[in-house]
């Protein structure tokens, strides 16, 4: 047994011709595309090697800091990757990574090239930005978030651009809810080059959101991967695809950092479903959501935003500095939208027990 660090240096030296494209590598490319790839500055196809190689030169990968929340062995993970065979060469283009506070969204993609007929679109998940963190409050009460549209907008325009290829579409965490709207809402004759939807310990939809006659169209080729005891993957209402249940060598709420995933081989270790106390929470979670009107859930996310705004933080790193000045702006949060946030954080520590 190992981890996906595990997993590189004993398989780097195949490439994907010679031992085909697994779910364990469908990881390793979502979370080297928390990567900064701007100092890379790809305005082509380049190799991975050379764009990794680039943005190391720029910044060290041990001075490499990703957020608050953003495991540092990513880099790592990543650091490894351009040095091998399986995963050096792949080629890399459309870079893209948006932030907008006005529209709040915070929006990141890059498409790999596997080989001549197969790409792999990796969107990311959540990064330091607060708009980032506000954007998935959204997801509770807006449907579309702008994210999710910019995600469609681009599926439908890589696709276009590179014509004759199949897609892999996949992310992690946000990025596999927008992995997931982006391959059900896309135009028919991108959805029927789509290999397979991966949502790697991704949000999800909430029920009342869905299309369920586009979901059906794509539905047998969705693949959900979360750890025993998932978190974030079990928020929303997991009835998208099928699922796969990974143990992991972390505890708890960390063990959304997909490093930790543990392989034997070329293959997941899994479990027989996840945990009770990750049921119970997710159970938890949804019934407290759907107890809320519409009008409840925008409100909420409305004061949310105004909050981050009077904040002088942009990132979760910043708001670490300013300790007990949260509590203030916490304080400007009404009292009922109050109550449901301190719900949410009881049934967290009641079901997960941090």
């Amino acid at each position: 047994m190992g981890s996906l660090i595990d997993y590189v240096k004993w398989r780097g030296d195949l490439t994907l011709s010679s031992d085909p494209f697994n779910l364990i590598d469908n990881t390793i490319l979502c979370n080297t595309s928390y990567i900064d790839f701007s100092y890379a500055k790809i305005t082509k196809k380049i190799t991975l090697r050379s764009a990794l190689s680039k943005v190391f030169k720029e910044v060290e990968p041990e001075k490499m800091v990703l957020g608050l929340f953003i495991p540092k062995d990513i880099v790592e993970l990543a650091h490894l990757t351009k040095s091998t065979k399986r995963y050096g060469s792949i080629e890399v283009s459309d870079y893209v990574n948006y932030i907008s506070v006005e529209e709040m969204c915070q929006f990141s993609a890059i498409t790999y090239h596997l080989d001549d007929n197969t790409m792999f679109i990796a969107y990311r998940g959540t990064d330091d930005s607060l708009i980032g963190w506000q954007e998935n409050l959204n997801m509770v009460s807006t449907f579309p978030v702008r994210g999710e549209v910019l995600a469609k907008k681009y599926l439908e325009r890589i696709a276009r651009k590179y014509k004759n290829k199949k897609i892999y579409v996949a992310g992690h965490s946000k990025g596999g809810t927008l992995a997931l709207y982006a391959s059900i809402y896309a135009d028919e004759s991108v959805k029927s080059r789509i290999i397979n939807v991966f949502s790697n310990d991704g949000t999800g939809i909430m029920r009342y959101h869905l299309d369920i006659e586009k979901l059906k169209v794509i539905e047998s080729r969705i693949i959900k991967i979360v750890p025993v005891d998932s978190v974030v993957g079990m928020f929303f209402d997991n009835i998208c695809g099928k699922l796969i249940v990974v143990n992991s060598s972390a505890k708890k709420v960390y063990q959304h950092n997909m490093v930790s995933w543990m392989v034997e081989g070329n293959r997941f270790l899994t479990h027989d479903g996840i945990s009770k106390n990750a049921e119970k929470l997710s159970i938890a979670t949804i019934n407290l959501i759907e107890g809320m009107t519409k009008e409840e859930r925008e409100k909420i996310a409305l004061e949310v935003y105004e909050m981050l705004m009077k904040m002088k933080s942009n990132t979760l790193t910043d708001i670490k500095k300013e300790g007990l000045l949260i509590l203030k702006h916490i304080n400007t949060i009404s009292y009922k939208n109050k109550k449901y946030f301190m719900k949410f954080i009881s049934n967290f520590i009641k079901y997960r027990e941090i």
